[in-house]
């Protein structure tokens, strides 16, 4: 599950929202992280994984809100 978040931001980090398509496929792949986030969250982990866990959805909650501010800068241009 954490490669396919890896994989999503990675991907959101990529794309120059420049036109409708861009911000389509954007608002896809934000959708497609904030699922993958929630469903990362309701996982009961074991407490050698718990760290790890934690880590993972600090790290894409704060990914997250970059790319809303993201969408909304490119909305404003």
């Amino acid at each position: 599950m954490s490669a396919s978040i890896t994989e999503i931001i990675d991907r959101l980090e990529n794309t120059q929202i420049t036109g409708d398509e861009q911000r389509q496929a954007y608002e896809k792949d934000m959708k497609s992280l904030k699922k993958q986030l929630a469903d990362m969250k309701g996982l009961t982990v074991g407490d050698d994984a718990a760290n790890m866990h934690a880590n993972i959805l600090k790290a894409g909650k704060a990914s997250l809100e970059k790319f809303e501010k993201n969408l909304k800068i490119a909305e404003f241009l």
